[in-house]
C-alpha cells in the first residue's frame, strides 16, 4: 500500500520538470496549488521538505523574473 502512494507521490514529483515549462505560460500558481494540495497526503516529511525547497527555488525564480523591466 505504501509503496503505491510512493509511487503515485514520485509520479506527481515529476510534474515539476513540465512546472518549469509551464511557468511562463502563467500556470506556476496552479502548480503551486496543486503540490500544497498534495504534500501533506502523499508525502513523508523527507519529501515535504524537498518538494517545499523546490517550491521556494521556484518562487524566487519566478519573483526575480517579474522584477526585470
Amino acid at each position: 500500500k505504501s509503496l503505491d502512494l510512493e509511487k503515485e507521490f514520485f509520479d506527481v514529483v515529476s510534474i515539476f520538470g513540465l512546472s518549469y515549462k509551464l511557468e511562463n505560460k502563467g500556470m506556476f500558481d496552479v502548480i503551486i496549488e496543486l503540490y500544497n494540495y498534495i504534500l501533506p497526503r502523499y508525502a513523508g516529511k523527507e519529501y515535504q521538505k524537498l518538494i517545499q525547497e523546490k517550491i521556494e527555488e521556484y518562487t524566487q525564480k519566478r519573483e526575480a523574473s517579474q522584477q526585470k523591466p
